[in-house]
C-alpha cells in the first residue's frame, strides 16, 4: 500500500494538468463540496486527484 501510494503520487505529478494543481485553492476559494464536470475528455487522471486530496464530488 506505501508503494502504491508514492505511485500514485508520481503519476499524479507526470499527468496532473499543471493549472489545476496550480489554482486549485483559488477555484475552490475555502469551499467545501464543491462539484466538478468533466466532459468526457480522457482527463481520468485530474478526475482522481480532486477526488482523493480534496474528496470533491466529479461529475
Amino acid at each position: 500500500s506505501f508503494h502504491f501510494l508514492m505511485m500514485l503520487k508520481i503519476v499524479f505529478k507526470l499527468f496532473l494538468h499543471s493549472m489545476l494543481e496550480n489554482n486549485i485553492d483559488k477555484v475552490l476559494n475555502g469551499r467545501k463540496g464543491v462539484r466538478f464536470f468533466f466532459p468526457l475528455c480522457g482527463k481520468a487522471v485530474d478526475m482522481k486527484w480532486l477526488n482523493l486530496y480534496y474528496s470533491l464530488t466529479v461529475l
